[in-house]
């Protein structure tokens, strides 16, 4: 979501260990714009899926970039999450 102008974002991308990976973004999740109170948040869902073949199978890391409403900018936040693929 772009927060700064209460906007859907312009997209999403999944990055792993540093490599972005462009998902499907736009689905249907109303519950985050009934807990934000900004109608425009209802088509913030996103969806990818990654092939074990394109990462690895081994320990990554994750992150999520939010592409800005018009698409001039993005949004990385510094939290990343540990993922184990076997």
């Amino acid at each position: 979501m772009d927060s700064n102008n209460e906007r859907a974002a312009g997209g999403v991308y999944v990055d792993v260990d540093g490599k972005p990976f462009p998902a499907f973004y736009g689905t249907y999740r109303p519950d985050v714009a009934n807990s934000s109170g900004i109608p425009a948040y209802r088509y913030s869902g996103f969806e990818r899926f990654i092939p074990i073949s394109e990462i690895g199978a081994s320990a990554h890391e994750l992150s999520l970039i939010a592409v800005t409403a018009d698409g001039e900018g993005y949004h990385q936040p510094d939290r990343k999450v540990a993922l184990g693929i076997k």
